[in-house]
């Protein structure tokens, strides 16, 4: 199973990147670049989707990216994370 959810990824003052999930509260990470902030992002959002079906919690639904991006900073870029989930989470 995937979920693809839209992450915004901040360009940080000492050149690392913070991403976090506007629709998944305290689903954050950071990274040394683009690259591995985006290697990060897939980890966070498959643990955090793992807990919640383990927790038999709601799925949120992903908002629009074209929503987002029109709340970004100047040092701000959202991407689209896919998370590929095991099939025997639970």
């Amino acid at each position: 199973m995937q979920k693809i959810y839209p992450a915004i990824f901040t360009h940080e003052d000492d050149d690392q990147y913070t991403v976090y999930f506007p629709d998944l509260q305290g689903c954050e990470t950071y990274g040394e670049n683009v690259e591995h902030a985006t290697l990060m992002a897939i980890e966070a959002l498959e643990l955090y989707i793992e807990a919640l079906i383990n927790h038999n919690m709601p799925i949120p639904i992903a908002s629009s990216i074209e929503k987002i991006n029109k709340t970004l900073e100047g040092n701000e870029f959202t991407s689209f994370i896919v998370a590929t989930l095991k099939e025997n989470t639970k």
